[in-house]
């Protein structure tokens, strides 16, 4: 059976659940753990955004199974994923039972009008979500919408610098140097259960990098800052800063993904691009003193990353899910049409303006 969390002490109330199936279920990411949706949701929900998360259970009176931490905006079922690169859903149902599983969480969708369509932005290849809503969905639309590479650390420390040195000599004896120690470099790793929030280095960088351009300030604003502040406390993150003369240099917001063993870098900040290859090369080497074996770097696939590493490349895909094939044809047409109309809109509102 399904049963809708829609409020927000109903959400807080099922954190100790959901997090022993978030331990238990081998697609989920570190982005689904309770303390980082909850924070998501109230930092980044705006006016007119409805709870909606679906829960399965297989009996009424027995613990949830499977839940898909979804919010309505105007219709269209939505992932809580603010500034999130993955959306798995939280699933402990046997194998063998799965099926019948989505089968009920498709047909609750389609059965309530207040859904008009579904739209969930970040699925990872692995996730069955993607096979079964193709199945049940009545019209599903997938394509990939990004992209993440994951750099695999091997047995050895030359093959660790292999793994992420590119082909060019010069690359190669800079990184080569790094590891050696040849560059001077403080490094701290902040753990909540151990270390203070280092709030004045990150405010630090953050405002370098928007004095040089690097990031917009709309982007890098106080509110997105406090959010991983928030996170830090809750103990959903750890933060790897170094420094140079005591001044911070670059800074890792970390997630660890205990399913796969990896660390997952979330957010960079850095004051040059060298002190973020610097910091990476560390990084590296308290991955192999701790036993963690794959370093992700998280979505976007940008030209530095192709050039300067040889990282596994995945995707992400954008699923779409509508009632029927009708239904489809109809938001296509609206979308045409405000297409068509932005230009117009834009022109009046500057004569307006002059």
């Amino acid at each position: 059976m399904i049963k809708i969390i829609s409020t927000h002490e109903a959400f807080v109330a099922l954190g100790e659940r959901w997090d022993e199936m978030a331990a238990q279920c081998a697609t989920a990411t570190p982005y689904q753990q309770h303390s980082l949706c909850r924070l998501s949701w109230e930092m980044w929900k705006t006016e007119g955004d409805q709870l909606y998360i679906i829960c399965h259970h297989k009996k009424e009176e027995w613990p949830a199974d499977a839940i898909f931490p979804c919010y309505l905006r105007n219709g269209v079922l939505h992932w809580i994923d603010f500034h999130c690169d993955f959306d798995c859903p939280i699933d402990v149902t046997p194998q063998n039972e799965r099926y019948d599983m989505y089968a009920e969480v498709v047909k609750h969708i389609h059965s309530n009008p207040a859904i008009t369509m579904v739209s969930f932005n970040r699925v990872p290849h692995y996730s069955p979500l993607i096979g079964y809503f193709r199945t049940m969905g009545g019209c599903t639309k997938i394509q990939a919408s990004n992209a993440y590479s994951v750099i695999p650390l091997l047995d050895t420390q030359a093959d660790a610098i292999a793994s992420i040195a590119t082909l060019v000599k010069q690359k190669q004896r800079k990184i080569k140097d790094i590891a050696r120690g040849g560059v001077k470099q403080a490094l701290k790793f902040y753990d909540p259960a151990t270390n203070c929030y280092p709030k004045a280095d990150i405010a630090h960088l953050a405002e370098h990098m928007i004095n040089e351009g690097i990031r917009d300030a709309k982007y890098m604003s106080s509110h997105f800052l406090s959010f991983f502040e928030k996170l830090y406390e809750a103990r959903s993150i750890k933060v790897l800063v170094s420094y140079e003369d005591n001044t911070p240099v670059a800074s890792f917001f970390l997630l660890y993904d205990a399913h796969r063993n990896e660390f997952i870098e979330w957010v960079l900040l850095y004051k040059h691009r060298r002190n973020n290859l610097q910091l990476m090369v560390h990084l590296l080497g308290i991955m192999k003193e701790h036993g963690i074996t794959r370093l992700n770097l998280a979505c976007g696939i940008y030209g530095y990353k192709m050039l300067n590493f040889h990282p596994e490349v995945h995707c992400v895909y954008e699923v779409q899910m509508w009632r029927t094939h009708a239904e489809y044809r109809r938001y296509k047409l609206h979308a045409m049409m405000l297409m068509a109309i932005r230009p117009l809109t834009k022109h009046f509102t500057r004569l307006l303006k002059s």
